[in-house]
């Protein structure tokens, strides 16, 4: 068997990407069968409106062939027909097939949801009826009278446009058997499912069959049975179909037939016979539980949806200690009239727990009561739990656990409050049946603890005392109140600080940080002192100062940052003060050294008891000056001024005496 598929390229006036057109030949015993179909909707346009014609040729290889094999080849083989146009009314009106994929609201629609619909519901229906797709214009079949190795087509659709070229094997396509098919019965249906992920390569399409004595088949699926899956799904699940249309206790034999994707049936699954359920049709239910005489009476009514009730063999009573346990079977007998009891002793049974009733028919079918609740004589609570412990992390989840309560509970009930003085209240809004629960909290507020207790209930819903209840303490989140700066002061000394610390309850320490260098360093840390004088300060400079502020939980809040100047409204006065006279050259020079960095410099100089005046005003950031031709035999008095880019004047220096 050889399918061959071929993807083409057309151009020309309608403008088609690659792979626009799909095509697929076989080979059968008495015909030879081409099908090819559009990918696009604009493709699909194009074809049903243009007329096509197939040629078929002999050929001796798999390579396929171009223009020039096909002209002029005598023993070519022609077909040529036109398409319909299922999204013209008109031209779909010719078609009944339309009315079983298609209806009215959609045709001849300008919407292209409605479009793509019919496109792809075209496609679907081509695979699997040939006449169908032959008058869509999309399938040519040709009598087989070759005994050629190989043959070659041509397909060309309208004018001016390349054609499809493909091969295909001269050998017979065979008949394939596959034996997958199961067949389940769930009360009135029959569900079959079969193995797809080996046929789906050769399989397009699939038609249920059915007999009632295993020879009669007839098909009971309307339309071709198509196998979706999604992308979510998994590509081996097997295929599915239900069949509803079926009477009980009746026999049936089912099997499938496959149709390729030429439209040919040529698939064929094993027979699987199989008798429809009689079910038990009706609703069964306990009436009343009563405790008499150390037996127990079970009261029952059993409310059939037919009058056939002769199928229905027995009842039986079952126990189950809850709701999630395994059932227990208590007694059976024989079912007789739909009014009836069921009566045990009652140490067959726990004083409380559930119980039902399930009745079997002949054919093994079974109907299935609600569980009934009871209890006897129990009045008594469950002890109350003990060792509840807990914690509380840093997300606000709580996490508690304590000992199990040695008794038959339904379950537990946890309860919270906020303070001592307050009443519990209810966390858990089912009961818990486990020793634990984690329970959300709120950690921004401004209470430290939190209380629970917890509560078992037994079966008759009888609440035991609370436990003791546990205090637990909450992770403290909330920072403190920033402690706050106050007025500080400046002096020669530097900048004293202080500041006001933090109110909060679980205040730590504070720290004075310092920023340097654009990061903020610690300079002093204290639990109880209120200033600190700076003293690595400056005169003239930018100093920024914050408090960060730290509570026993390492919580920390830091206050608003504090700029200031230190400024004392003068500089420094000049250092080391000198001179040097060389008499020969008849000059004196003078030396100093500036604090820090200066603008200007002011020179003063008198001379014996004279006064002392301004001599001589440098612009530069000098560290010398030399006087010239000064008379001799005098003592010269000097002093030296500075002044910063700010015009921040320094103190005058100390007089310098000089002996010329």
């Amino acid at each position: 068997m050889r399918i061959v598929f071929l993807f083409v390229l057309l151009s020309g006036n309608f403008l088609l990407k690659a792979q626009d057109y799909l095509s697929i030949a076989g080979v059968f015993k008495d015909s030879i069968r081409i099908r090819w179909v559009p990918k696009t909707i604009e493709a699909y346009k194009y074809l049903s409106n243009s007329e096509f014609q197939v040629k078929l040729i002999p050929w001796n290889s798999l390579n396929l062939p171009n223009k020039e094999d096909f002209i002029g080849f005598s023993q070519a083989k022609i077909f040529s027909s036109k398409g319909v146009n299922l999204l013209v009314k008109e031209d779909s009106s010719v078609l009944d097939a339309t009315s079983i994929i298609l209806n009215d609201g959609i045709l001849n629609s300008n919407d292209s949801i409605a479009q793509k619909m019919i496109f792809a519901n075209t496609l679907l229906l081509s695979g699997s009826d040939i006449r169908f797709a032959k008058k869509m214009g999309m399938y040519a079949i040709f009598k087989n009278d070759w005994n050629s190795t190989f043959l070659a087509y041509e397909i060309r659709i309208g004018t001016g446009h390349l054609p499809i070229y493909g091969v295909a094997q001269m050998k017979e396509l065979e008949k394939i058997r596959f034996d997958s098919l199961k067949v389940k019965k769930d009360r009135l249906e029959m569900v079959l499912e079969w193995n797809i992920s080996q046929l789906e390569k050769t399989f397009g399409s699939y038609n249920i069959l059915r007999s009632e004595d295993g020879k009669s088949f007839g098909r009971i699926n309307e339309l071709p049975f198509f196998h979706f899956t999604t992308t979510d799904e998994d590509p081996n699940k097997p295929s599915r179909y239900v069949d509803k249309k079926i009477e009980k206790g009746k026999d049936y034999y089912y099997k499938l037939e496959a149709v390729d994707h030429l439209g040919v049936s040529r698939g064929t699954s094993n027979v699987v016979h199989v008798q429809a359920n009689n079910p038990i049709l009706g609703h069964i239910f306990i009436k009343d539980v009563k405790y008499k005489n150390e037996k127990i009476e079970v009261d029952i009514k059993f409310k059939p949806d037919s009058m056939n009730t002769s199928i229905v063999k027995q009842s039986t009573l079952l126990y189950l200690e809850n709701l999630k346990s395994k059932n227990r079977k208590i007694q059976s007998q024989d079912f007789e009239y739909e009014n009836y009891q069921h009566l045990i002793k009652s140490k067959l049974i726990e004083d409380r727990g559930y119980l039902m009733i399930v009745l079997i028919s002949e054919n093994g079918d079974s109907l299935w009561s609600e569980p009934k609740y009871y209890f006897f004589r129990d009045s008594i609570p469950p002890k109350r739990p003990k060792g509840l412990i807990g914690f509380v992390d840093t997300n606000g989840l709580v996490n508690l656990r304590w000992s199990r309560v040695e008794d038959h509970l339904l379950g537990y009930r946890m309860f919270r409050k906020n303070s001592l003085g307050e009443e519990f209240v209810e966390v858990t809004n089912e009961f818990l049946q486990d020793t634990s629960y984690i329970d959300t909290i709120s950690l921004n507020n401004l209470t430290k603890e939190i209380y629970y207790a917890v509560v078992a209930v037994d079966h008759n819903h009888n609440n035991s005392d609370f436990s003791e209840t546990r205090q637990l303490l909450k992770p403290d989140l909330i920072p403190p109140v920033p402690s706050t700066f106050r007025k500080s002061t400046i002096n020669e000394n530097g900048i004293l600080l202080s500041w006001m610390i933090s109110g909060s309850k679980d205040f730590q320490s504070v720290e004075l940080q310092k920023e340097d260098n654009k990061c903020f360093q610690n300079v002093f840390k204290t639990n109880n002192d209120t200033f600190f004088l700076d003293t690595d300060v400056e005169n003239g400079r930018n100093y920024t100062y914050r408090l960060r502020t730290l509570d026993e939980s390492g919580n920390e809040a830091l206050s608003p940052e504090y700029e200031l100047v230190y400024e004392l409204g003068y500089r420094k006065g000049v250092l080391e003060l000198s001179s040097e006279i060389d008499r020969e050259k008849q000059f004196v020079d003078i030396f100093w050294k500036n604090p820090s960095q200066v603008y200007a410099v002011y020179i003063y100089l008198g001379k014996d008891d004279g006064p002392i005046k301004l001599h001589n005003t440098l612009f530069q950031n000098i560290e010398s000056f030399r006087f010239q031709k000064l008379s001799v035999n005098h003592v010269y008095r000097v002093q030296v001024q500075t002044m910063d880019a700010h015009g921040v004047l320094s103190v005058l220096s100390d007089v310098l005496e000089i002996d010329y």
